[in-house]
């Protein structure tokens, strides 16, 4: 399992991380409020992020990671509701 992302500042192997099916929940709620928008939109489509997150994520001032937000918290609402 990866660890949280070291590192302050966006990147390209901190993108990938976070693209990671082994990513740990701390360290998709640490880049929740990353700065890159690109970083945002990862953690709003990982499957492991959990709905508070989502739903923070869901009124984010990108349009990208607001969308990719809604429909992951769509997919876990919907999957409860069964």
């Amino acid at each position: 399992m990866l660890r949280t992302i070291k590192g302050a500042r966006p990147g390209f192997i901190r993108l990938l991380t976070l693209l990671c099916s082994d990513i740990d929940i701390a360290g998709l709620a640490k880049a929740q409020r990353s700065i890159d928008w690109l970083e945002r939109a990862a953690v709003a489509r990982h499957p492991k992020t959990p709905a508070n997150i989502l739903k923070g994520l869901a009124n984010d001032g990108n349009t990208v990671v607001r969308t990719l937000a809604e429909k992951n918290l769509e997919g876990k609402e919907g999957s409860t509701a069964r």
